[in-house]
């Protein structure tokens, strides 16, 4: 029972609180922005860090409840629920480009994404605190997964990963395209990055879309767009894939998607495992 009424607080009490929140950003011209490309970025970082505060709080709320064996997935996709609501709220790059017709924002959206990307870190970390009994500081080596090579093997891998499932699936600017090709990238961050390393913690995988998150919309400058350069591409739906969806919607499917994809590679590791545990038919056989 709690695996639903947790999810469904996020989903239909949290959520479009956070889309009402989300709404009040708006360009000059009264249309969809998103938080620092808006006529009133302040106001925009203020409303995008209560629409955080608001998904961490449903996100650790979710955590405590389920407790140490779920409350990491649970908390973590409640926390994507949530900012959903937000991102759905918020301007496609086709319409806030419309609106301020200057390549410039693509910076400002890499701000934005820097943003992003340190607030879905720290929201990881204080989920996955909030679901398990925090580590013993003289057991576990401070940071030793960080530099361990299997971890940076796979922080390449499922950035690798997470970045061609953008590419693939991101095909136009809509903003359900965009949230789901997030998801599906957050999805391949956590199963690759797992399988490559598994001792690395869930809040190691969503290094890679926050990376994407900031980095995405500087390729819209960096990768040629042809007449009328990345305003006139955004509007035709010529604009290179990786900066089609927004910061928040990249933050919003990696809460959905990372989730999933350590549920699946953990379902994996755990069968590989009892396969190395199980005996070998012959072996049974010689023993009888």
């Amino acid at each position: 029972m709690l695996w639903w009424s947790v999810p469904a607080l996020a989903l239909l009490a949290v959520g479009p609180v956070a889309g009402w929140l989300a709404g009040m950003i708006a360009a000059a011209d009264g249309g969809p922005a998103t938080p620092l490309a808006s006529a009133r970025p302040l106001l925009g970082l203020g409303l995008l860090l209560a629409i955080w505060l608001l998904a961490l709080a449903t996100g650790c709320l979710a955590a405590g409840v389920l407790g140490p064996g779920a409350g990491l997935a649970g908390g973590l996709f409640a926390t994507g629920l949530v900012l959903v609501w937000a991102a759905a709220t918020t301007g496609s790059i086709d319409q806030v480009l419309r609106s301020v017709r200057s390549p410039g924002v693509f910076r400002v959206l890499a701000l934005e994404g820097l943003v992003i990307a340190a607030l879905m870190a720290g929201a990881a970390v204080l989920v996955g605190r909030t679901a398990r009994p925090r580590p013993d500081p003289a057991t576990v080596p401070a940071r030793a997964w960080l530099l361990a090579p299997s971890t940076l093997l796979g922080l390449g891998m499922a950035t690798a990963a997470a970045a061609a499932i953008i590419l693939a699936v991101a095909a136009e600017p809509a903003k359900g395209q965009c949230l789901a090709a997030a998801a599906l990238a957050g999805i391949a961050s956590g199963l690759v990055g797992r399988l490559a390393a598994p001792a690395a913690p869930a809040a190691a995988w969503f290094l890679p879309l926050g990376l994407l998150a900031a980095l995405g919309p500087l390729t819209a400058l960096i990768v040629p767009a042809g007449a009328g350069g990345p305003v006139a591409a955004a509007i035709s739906g010529r604009l290179f894939k990786l900066a089609l969806p927004l910061p928040l919607d990249v933050a919003a499917g990696a809460f959905l998607g990372v989730p999933i994809g350590l549920s699946w590679a953990d379902s994996m590791l755990g069968r590989a495992e009892q396969q190395l545990r199980e005996p070998a038919p012959s072996a049974r056989a010689s023993d009888r």
